[in-house]
């Protein structure tokens, strides 16, 4: 008989310990995925204060304003052989403007807030990528 309990003790803490494991998982998934602040997608609509962008999942209404900092990151279409490999010296980064934005461009926006669930976030930068 005590052996029968402590084979049961086992299995009951191994079930114990399994659940609280399965909760902790369920728990850091949870967490990671409400923190969300960039979201990539296509230019759909342009307006004075606002672009409409088609993400993966859903439309956002992308507010901005004059705080809203815009960059262009300018990367080379071709790597010749006598060009440097460093890709900090290859690609480029300069300040954007709102009206370098167009239809059809793909671009990341990143908000200060935490967007996860939302479909109107505000803007603190929008960077879009160009070859040159």
């Amino acid at each position: 008989m005590p052996r029968i309990k402590l084979i049961a003790l086992i299995i009951i803490g191994f079930i114990v310990l399994s659940l609280i494991g399965l909760c902790l998982i369920g728990y850091y998934a949870e967490i990671s995925k409400e923190q969300i602040f960039s979201a990539v997608g296509q230019i759909t609509a342009i307006n004075q204060n606002s672009i409409q962008v088609q993400t993966a999942d859903n439309a956002l209404l992308v507010q901005v304003d004059e705080n809203t900092e815009y960059l262009k990151i300018i990367m080379p279409l071709f790597i010749h052989e006598e060009e440097s490999t460093d890709l900090a010296e290859l690609v480029k980064q300069e300040q954007g403007m709102f009206s370098d934005l167009k239809i059809g461009d793909s671009i990341v926006v990143n908000s200060a807030d935490n967007i996860i669930n939302k479909t109107q976030i505000k803007a603190k930068t929008i960077t879009k990528n160009y070859v040159d």
